[in-house]
């Protein structure tokens, strides 16, 4: 107000200084066993999924998303599944959403699907998806890399071309 006193009420405000994040989350998947026949001729499949934060916030309502119908289908339906198996730290969490992720950690799924209808010697190319939610509400998403390794250029970023594949 220009009255000469600067030590009047909104005349004394903090600079705000606000410090960036950047949230990544990467994902690999790989098929651990099967396809495996079964008496009724439905295959039987075991997939491990390895999350990881490689970002500097942590992640909440992490959530492993994938899609065996719309992969499968129209030919192969699913029978049961994907059903998180107790061997993975993070099975049952990331199948709701529920999993968190501190910085730098990972954290391993493991899920059965029983598929009715394959074709035999037909390759089917299946990705999953997972997500995270960053402090400041930001959501981020990878698609699943083939194997175990999230980020094989370890460059930071497991969402880019040549790191998305089935």
């Amino acid at each position: 107000n220009r009255n000469g006193n600067a030590n009047e009420q909104g005349e004394n405000d903090p600079t705000p200084v606000r410090v960036p994040e950047n949230p990544v989350i990467g994902l690999a998947k790989a098929l651990t066993a099967g396809p495996t026949a079964n008496a009724a001729g439905d295959w039987t499949m075991t997939f491990t999924y390895q999350l990881r934060n490689i970002g500097d916030v942590a992640l909440t309502s992490v959530q492993l998303t994938d899609n065996f119908a719309s992969v499968f289908g129209p030919e192969g339906t699913v029978v049961t599944g994907p059903t998180p198996v107790a061997s993975g730290s993070c099975s049952t969490t990331a199948a709701n959403g529920t999993a968190t992720l501190a910085v730098g950690a990972s954290c391993t799924a493991v899920w059965s699907v029983v598929i009715r209808g394959l074709t035999p010697g037909k390759t089917y190319n299946n990705t999953a998806t997972v997500a995270g939610t960053s402090p400041a509400a930001r959501v981020v998403t990878d698609i699943s890399d083939d194997g175990a390794e999230i980020d094989p250029d370890r460059d930071g970023n497991a969402n880019e071309l040549g790191e998305n594949d089935p």
